[in-house]
């Protein structure tokens, strides 16, 4: 668990230093859905028993998941739609 939570704030403080170092609209995606995944892995760490006999943390922290995934991969593709946009012309794809 350790190992997990260091090697997501080295993941969390390397994004944040490419978005720190460019200000680009997309970055507030970044910023929410980072926010998020530290939020929601407070699940992981600070489990509590179930809710009505089925709700517990790790259950909400598996609901959570997909929703932030596509939260981070909304902001992936963002920024490679800008940071890119001479290897799209060809494909006829269009830069944000």
């Amino acid at each position: 668990m350790k190992v997990m939570i260091g090697m997501m704030v080295a993941h969390t403080g390397a994004w944040l230093t490419v978005c720190l170092g460019k200000h680009q609209p997309h970055n507030v995606t970044f910023y929410l859905a980072n926010g998020l995944v530290y939020l929601a892995g407070l699940l992981e760490v600070k489990d509590f028993p179930p809710l009505w006999g089925h709700l517990d943390a790790h259950a909400l922290w598996h609901a959570a998941t997909p929703l932030l995934s596509y939260a981070f991969y909304h902001f992936l593709a963002a920024d490679g739609c800008v940071s890119s946009p001479p290897a799209l012309e060809g494909k006829g794809l269009k830069s944000l």
